[in-house]
């Protein structure tokens, strides 16, 4: 909803930010980098656009340090609406200089509802003078309205530079927060989460090098399922180490792999340690629902599942779909056979009175032989595929 309103009002306090204290988008000037002539000429196209013309005059009206001799009609204007008449002095001056800019960004704050560390941390690459850095240190550490810090927004970001930037303004490196399943959120979950897989991957390595560890493995297990950049080299070490059975939210570490499609050795190193696959009274699904989702689950891994206790015909509680239903839904005869041969019943009824055989309209990817494949192996549970 902000977010129209967020660009361009942190673009107007880029540029006032930029050109009073120095802080300025490494990004530009890195665009050219064997032309330092191409990022004089970026320089000059920005500044023209700002109030009193072109660089040189911008650089004859320092903002800090000395009070300015001839100043252009836009800064008179506003130190007539401040109350402040010529001569100035060097206490008047400064202490102008503070209120614009203490209104500017509180305005900007007020208009979003993002703090300024919280709107910087967005901007790639980016430098923080010392000004500003005494500018944003008092929020750097304050979550906005979605709960996440400035360092946050810069992990999931993929910027290691924009972090480093925050961290010297004062960040805390170690700080924690919470998702919306209460979940406990470190700054390496986050850079797990980042959807530049470059980004995440130089954010990872920078957690690494300032002490971060993926202990407790349960607190990474989730982020490291998304993020296919480290899933086959961490996953196997976090999977022997967590708690195999916790659960975030409504589904079982084993299931919400399943669902994020875990690989078939993943899923043996889950059945090796004895998860457990028969599931809670009242959850909303169960593994053996999950299976059929997840392309990778073989029928010799659905014998294993079945010899630990899972139940082919268990009802998940709301629609009272079945590992049957399920099989048939995803188009998984090789499921379905071992299903069928172990007590699968083709005759329970969802809450809307269908049967699996009714499901075989709803088949995904269906040919007229996969349909007649699975429709055979329900009339026939000695027919099919065999496991």
């Amino acid at each position: 909803m902000h977010t129209r309103k967020t660009g361009s009002l942190l673009l107007v306090l880029a540029v006032f930010a930029g050109f009073s204290s120095g802080w300025y988008m490494g990004s530009r000037r890195s665009e050219h980098p064997e032309n330092p002539k191409a990022s004089h000429q970026i320089r000059a196209s920005f500044t023209e656009q700002l109030p009193g013309g072109s660089p040189s005059a911008m650089e004859k009206t320092p903002l800090h340090g000395t009070v300015p001799q001839d100043l252009p009609d836009w800064m008179r204007a506003s130190l007539d609406a401040a109350g402040i008449r010529e001569p100035l002095t060097p206490a008047l001056w400064e202490a102008f200089l503070a209120k614009t800019e203490q209104r500017g960004i509180q305005r900007v704050e007020m208009e979003t509802g993002y703090s300024l560390a919280c709107m910087l941390s967005r901007v790639p690459d980016l430098r923080l003078s010392p000004f500003m850095m005494e500018v944003v240190k008092e929020k750097i550490n304050e979550p906005d309205a979605s709960g996440l810090t400035p360092l946050a927004h810069a992990a999931l970001s993929g910027d290691p530079r924009t972090i480093e930037a925050l961290l010297a303004a004062g960040a805390d490196l170690y700080g924690v927060s919470f998702d919306e399943s209460g979940r406990k959120m470190t700054l390496l979950n986050y850079a797990l989460q980042a959807t530049n897989k470059y980004g995440s991957f130089t954010v990872s390595y920078l957690m690494g090098k300032k002490g971060f560890t993926m202990e407790p493995a349960e607190d990474y297990f989730p982020d490291l399922m998304g993020n296919f950049l480290y899933q086959h080299q961490y996953l196997p070490q976090v999977i022997h180490q967590m708690d195999i059975n916790t659960r975030y939210g409504s589904f079982s570490a084993f299931e919400l792999g399943l669902k994020s499609g875990m690989s078939t050795e993943l899923i043996d190193a889950f059945l090796n340690q004895g998860v457990d696959v028969k599931g809670r009274a009242g959850d909303v699904t169960s593994a053996l629902h999950m299976v059929s989702i997840n392309k990778n689950f073989q029928p010799d891994q659905a014998l294993r599942i079945l010899s630990m206790g899972a139940d082919p015909n268990a009802a998940m509680p709301q629609t009272l779909q079945t590992p049957v239903h399920y099989a048939v839904m995803y188009n998984r005869p090789d499921l379905l056979a071992v299903y069928m041969q172990n007590g699968g019943r083709a005759d329970v009824k969802d809450r809307r009175g269908e049967t699996p055989v009714d499901y075989l309209k709803w088949v995904r990817h269906k040919n007229p032989e996969e349909i007649a494949l699975l429709r055979n192996i329900l009339e026939n549970k000695n027919s099919g595929t065999s496991p």
